[in-house]
């Protein structure tokens, strides 16, 4: 807290109960919630050291006060969660105003006056902590903070707050899981999420390798266009394919190397990593776009699923529901219990329900599921089906194009491996009789 802040405020029960109370409007931010990552290298006892000391330096001081919670349970996703109030303190430990008016003033230094009669107006905050530019901030300074408590613990890991996009790094971001998902893959359960993240690995590791063959053929493939004829990657190919083959058109794999080459107009190692690292980008963010079409169809199905119970089972709903309400009647009747009559209508509903269990069942389940989505006691089944009809067509042309892109991007990487393979043999056979020469001499 800061030192203007009551001191009843270190319970956090009196806190936010003060924060509801001050906040009158219906639709008053009450906080602003942080979450952050906390390092795994570092133990229970320094991140919260390390969180503290973040708190009190880029939240504490600046007016806020902070309620903290760090979650740890061992596996492997320590985090704090930070609560923050979004009201400044005044001196005297008062709640001050978030905002206030200034009114616009003309030429003549006088209030404009509109058609309402209210005068025209704008609202400044008090505080700062409402500027867009300050999560890049909290980030950057977070980032900051655990590299430097990794330092002083001669930890070689470092972190940092910008994509990989703005650290120039060419890997592929992962998408975050949640809590759920988490527990179930730790279960050896495969999630969409989960798969979703581990082909989004294996495509880094292919970029990655990739990257390391490009450094090391590139550097050649440099010195060999500083010639006058400046071959291509292409033609550098396409020598190395008639040395091995006699003639390139009689190999059809070799064929479709060159092929791609030059209809891609791809001059060098570099350009066919772009290549093959533009198809990979692409074929993630399909695989993203047909996430949201698969949940809205699954949802779509589980409606019409739902709808079919209720249509097939709602004859014996109905018997058991009419048994039912017989009993209710007679059990609320003057007389209740009189002459057996309300035994005998449970005896009778139970004995119904009992043949019938499976389809009074899903009957019910159906009728409880479907009344969320009645307006005016109407289900919107035409639409539903509409819907499904549509996205089921828009599925079947991006998972066209997702499988497409598939094939591709193992097409490239047969070729990317071809060339990799005829470029390393040709540049060995170029330098061996400069090694001899040099043996020579």
């Amino acid at each position: 807290m800061p030192d203007n802040a009551p001191p009843e405020y270190t319970n956090r029960v009196t806190l936010w109960n003060a924060v509801e109370k001050i906040e009158t409007a219906k639709n008053s931010q009450l906080a602003r919630e942080i979450e952050i990552a906390l390092p795994v290298e570092l133990s229970r006892e320094q991140n919260i050291s390390l969180v503290r000391d973040y708190v009190k330096k880029n939240f504490v001081q600046h007016g806020m006060c902070a309620d903290v919670c760090v979650h740890d349970t061992g596996t492997g996703n320590p985090h704090a969660h930070i609560l923050l109030t979004i009201r400044p303190l005044d001196k005297d430990g008062t709640w001050g105003a978030k905002a206030q008016k200034e009114y616009l003033l003309n030429k003549q230094g006088e209030r404009i006056r509109l058609a309402s009669g209210e005068y025209r107006s704008r609202k400044v905050y008090t505080v700062d902590w409402n500027n867009p530019n300050k999560a890049e901030q909290w980030r950057s300074s977070w980032a900051d903070a655990v590299n430097l408590t990794l330092e002083r613990q001669n930890l070689s890991d470092r972190v940092d707050h910008r994509s990989f996009e703005r650290q120039g790094v060419e890997r592929i971001p992962t998408i975050h899981i949640g809590a759920s998902a988490s527990q179930m893959e730790r279960k050896g359960i495969s999630t969409d999420r989960g798969d979703i993240n581990r082909e989004v690995e294996s495509l880094n590791s292919q970029l990655q390798q990739l990257g390391v063959q490009l450094s090391e053929l590139q550097t050649w493939l440099s010195e060999e266009m500083e010639n006058k004829t400046s071959p291509t990657l292409a033609d550098v190919v396409a020598d190395a394919l008639t040395r091995r083959y006699g003639s390139i058109h009689n190999h059809k794999s070799s064929a479709h190397v060159l092929d791609f080459l030059t209809t891609n107009n791809i001059q060098d190692m570099a350009g066919l990593h772009e290549k093959f690292k533009s198809l990979v980008y692409e074929q993630v963010g399909i695989e993203q776009k047909l996430k949201p079409i698969n949940n809205r169809l699954r949802t779509l199905d589980e409606h019409l699923r739902q709808y079919e119970n209720y249509q097939n089972y709602r004859q014996h709903g109905a018997e058991y529901n009419k048994l039912y309400a017989e009993y209710e009647a007679i059990k609320n009747a003057k007389g209740w219990g009189w002459k057996g009559k309300s035994q005998k209508a449970l005896d009778a509903a139970g004995e119904y329900r009992s043949k019938h269990y499976n389809k009074i069942i899903r009957y019910e389940d159906a009728a409880g599921y479907l009344k969320q989505y009645q307006s005016n006691g109407k289900l919107p089944l035409s639409a539903w089906k509409a819907e499904r009809t549509n996205l089921a067509a828009e599925w079947r042309i991006v998972n066209q194009e997702y499988e497409q892109l598939k094939a591709d991007v193992v097409d490239v990487t047969r070729i990317r491996s071809s060339v990799y393979d005829l470029t390393s043999a040709e540049r060995r056979r170029r330098d061996q009789p400069q090694r001899s020469m040099e043996l020579e001499r």
